[in-house]
């Protein structure tokens, strides 16, 4: 299984392959586009709590959240067993991003923000 982490490209060839995206985020500041960009490739991701840091709406909701090693391992033990799943996360993620991230939605937030 290829794994691809610190200075991984940063365009589309990096998830051709890729079943699934780990964003393992302990600390940093602002929204965390590693995330955003597995889910504008259809890949679905894990992340941590620092990883949703900064993101609209019910993030939590739709990204699977790892505080260690062992829920990790647990979390990819029941993936592997359904595809299923794996495709069901990375459509609630979609739809996540489709909701809160969408151009108008951003713009309509950012305007309101301005008149006010």
């Amino acid at each position: 299984m290829p794994i691809c982490g610190q200075g991984a490209p940063h365009n589309s060839a990096a998830y051709d392959e890729a079943d699934l995206a780990l964003a393992l985020v302990l600390e940093g500041t602002g929204v965390k586009m590693k995330l955003l960009e597995a889910v504008r490739y259809g890949i679905p991701a894990i992340t941590t709590v620092e990883g949703l840091r900064g993101l609209p709406g019910d993030a939590a909701g739709a990204f699977p959240i790892v505080s260690d090693g062992v829920s990790l391992a647990s979390l990819l033990s029941q993936l592997s067993e359904s595809t299923d799943s794996l495709d069901d996360m990375a459509a609630r993620q979609l739809a996540w991003a489709r909701e809160h991230l969408a151009p108008d939605v951003l713009t309509h937030d950012l305007m309101k923000e301005l008149i006010h």
